[in-house]
């Protein structure tokens, strides 16, 4: 798809190009031949016909051409290209708002598992035995004052 627009973005500028080199050619042949051809009618006839207003001709001809290049052509496949575009935009932003929203559902979904998780853990606690508990933090205790004494140990030796 890219390297379509790629490729007719290079034929314009090599039409617009070919334009204002045609254009630079008829420009250049008209500067040379106009004068000879009125130098042979009459020398009056020069004197009527302005070079200065013939190149703002020239260069108004000119203008219009390397315009018309530049400007976007309205062709139906470009119009059909167009409306393409713009349904995929509303396509996508559709999309994106029912992804949206599905997430929003997830989120609200996961919250209520935890807090009800949060909720049975509290009543398991309370309704558990306070004994077991105690037992498992004294342990806990236990264990990490062995293991402060270990780390102690180590680094007096490692002194």
């Amino acid at each position: 798809m890219e390297e379509a627009k790629i490729a007719g973005r290079e034929d314009e500028a090599v039409e617009t190009l070919a334009a204002a080199a045609a254009a630079a050619l008829f420009v250049s042949g008209v500067k040379r031949f106009l004068p000879a051809v009125l130098g042979q009618l009459s020398t009056a006839a020069v004197a009527v016909a302005t070079p200065p207003l013939l190149l703002l001709l020239l260069h108004v001809v000119i203008a219009s051409i390397v315009l018309i290049s530049l400007h976007p052509r309205s062709t139906p496949a470009n119009l059909q290209s167009i409306r393409r575009s713009r349904q995929r935009r509303q396509i996508d932003g559709n999309n994106r708002r029912k992804q949206q929203q599905q997430q929003q559902q997830l989120l609200k979904k996961k919250n209520k598992r935890e807090e009800e998780m949060i909720k049975n853990e509290e009543e398991a606690v309370d309704e558990g035995d306070a004994e077991e508990l105690n037992a498992r933090v004294e342990a806990f205790i236990v264990e990490f004052r062995r293991q402060l004494k270990l780390d102690s140990f180590s680094s007096r030796v490692s002194h």
